[in-house]
């Protein structure tokens, strides 16, 4: 489906009031609204991620998930959706919840549009520091939808654009809705193997050491080499070699250090298929490398600096 006629979608969600009662309103209203399930599934999202800001109070407070008691496995599926429900009704009300909460949310109310959603958890990564450190522990959740018989990714949390310091003020980017596989792996990692979608999963390790990339990145024409580390050690007056499959010839790249002043533009050598940039390190402390196109910052590289 063509970004037009998401446009048509959305500006009828626009419409719709900024609360909903009960998750059965909301899905009335889509039902009513809407023919196919990737309308359904496009203007469930789009509400969702206009509307619901994400809780940076919970967040920082880092509870730890509610045990569910039971006696049997039966059980404990049955209270399992009674609690999952619960949480969904509860993010609709407050209009704020963290991660499980979007994901849960978006889950239940294609359920009640015969829409099969699952909730997928696993890893994000988003400061520079985290480059190199495998985690053991998920911090995050998004969705699978299956439409046509086909699975699609979805991460309405990351769509609002909220910010720490303004959560109330929503940057919308549909970057996360049916994103490629490939891309989203760059950023999300499932604790499920099967939730990547792609014929060969990667391993934890290599995700761990993946650059830092921004959702800018997504849109810029770059296409990083895969074997190229997020984790790079040189040394001053020294050059960094960076490699990419493929880059946009209309646009123009920078590179700059953090905190350092030092950037410049970036320019290209193509050979046997692939376009190599050598950039100058200069600094005598460490300065992690920034990649933008001039305006947002595409990827982020954590730099160890060694003695000549």
């Amino acid at each position: 489906m063509s970004s037009q006629n998401y446009s048509r979608i959305d500006s009828t969600v626009a419409t719709y009031p900024k609360k909903f009662k009960s998750i059965e309103q909301f899905a009335n209203q889509i039902d009513h609204d809407f023919d196919t399930n990737i309308e359904k599934t496009r203007a469930a999202y789009f509400w969702i991620a206009n509307h619901i800001t994400y809780d940076y109070k919970t967040f920082r407070k880092n509870k730890k998930p509610q045990k569910i008691k039971s006696k049997s496995k039966a059980d404990y599926e049955a209270k399992l959706q009674i609690y999952n429900r619960k949480l969904a009704q509860k993010t609709l009300r407050k209009r704020s919840a963290v991660c499980e909460g979007y994901s849960r949310l978006l889950t239940e109310v294609l359920k009640d549009l015969n829409i099969i959603s699952v909730v997928v958890t696993g890893y994000t990564k988003t400061y520079v520091q985290e480059i190199g450190r495998k985690r053991n522990n998920s911090n995050h959740a998004w969705n699978a939808v299956k439409l046509d018989n086909k699975w699609y990714l979805i991460d309405a949390t990351w769509s609002t654009g909220n910010s720490i310091y303004n959560s109330e003020f929503f940057n919308f980017s549909d970057t996360y809705f049916m994103i490629d596989p490939e891309k989203l792996v760059l950023t999300h990692f499932p604790d499920d193997e099967q939730w990547q979608l792609l014929e060969k999963p990667i391993s934890k390790n290599d995700y761990f050491n993946f650059p830092i990339f921004y959702s800018a990145y997504h849109t810029s024409g770059l296409k990083l080499e895969n074997t190229t580390s997020g984790y790079i050690i040189t040394k001053t007056d020294s050059v960094i070699q960076l490699d990419f499959a493929n880059i946009s010839k209309d646009k123009t790249y920078y590179y700059s250090f953090v905190n350092s002043g030092h950037s410049g533009k970036i320019e290209f050598i193509y050979q046997h298929g692939i376009y190599t940039t050598f950039i100058p390190y200069e600094d005598k402390r460490r300065r992690n490398l920034v990649i933008s196109d001039g305006q947002l910052a595409l990827m982020k590289f954590k730099i160890k600096l060694i003695s000549p």
